[in-house]
């Protein structure tokens, strides 16, 4: 299997529990859509195997072109015809994980640590999502790591990383230029007020780092 990110412009939306209540929320995806954005995250801590299955399954219908990450629910990925499914520190091994599902899905790991990133790649995990990078609504009880954390793990693991947590298109540059492949987002672009022009920034910001950083 070739890496999923490698065909991706390197964005990544992961979603939060707005969908529950923000009436906007699937305009907002096709926005983004509209803007570039190739990857989705599928996540929500609070969905059940079918809640999650359907904000999955119409995210999947709506917009088809775009690569779909769901979020530690296997039986959920395969239903949906993902193409990854995003372990976490806790989730069961990536090798239990592929023996399930044999080759059909990418696997991604979120690390918040060297050592869980290097244990993570010799696992077998096709890419890993690091954080949190800086200060983030998302995840309030995290210290931010700094991008001090993406330097240590890209120039000691050879699959592709995306940086997470905090990240805007003022601070990509310094995730990029450290070695990062992609960025994940979640409120740059769910919460913006423009959510094309700041899908479409936030895209245009991290292809410059990286064309610069050849």
């Amino acid at each position: 299997m070739n890496n999923l990110l490698l065909d991706t412009n390197g964005v990544c939306l992961v979603t939060d529990e707005s969908y529950l209540t923000d009436m906007n929320f699937y305009n907002k995806i096709d926005m983004a859509v509209k803007a570039g954005l190739d990857i989705v995250q599928v996540r929500s801590k609070s969905a059940s195997t079918i809640q999650l299955y359907e904000l999955a399954h119409k995210i999947r219908i709506l917009f088809p072109s775009i690569k779909l990450i769901i979020n530690n629910n296997i039986e959920v990925a395969l239903a949906v015809n993902a193409e990854a499914i995003q372990l976490s520190e806790s989730s069961m091994s990536p090798e239990a994980v592929r023996f399930k599902i044999e080759n059909r899905l990418y696997i991604g790991k979120s690390v918040h640590s060297l050592d869980a990133a290097i244990n993570a790649e010799k696992s077998g995990v096709d890419y890993l999502i690091v954080g949190t990078i800086f200060p983030s609504n998302s995840h309030p009880g995290f210290t931010a790591s700094g991008v001090d954390l993406i330097k240590n793990i890209t120039s000691s693991v050879s699959i592709p990383v995306l940086g997470i947590g905090g990240i805007t298109h003022k601070n990509s540059d310094s995730v990029i230029n450290n070695g990062a492949f992609g960025v994940a987002v979640i409120g740059e672009i769910l919460h913006a007020n423009d959510v094309y022009q700041a899908t479409k920034t936030l895209i245009d910001n991290v292809q410059y780092c990286k064309a610069h950083n050849k």
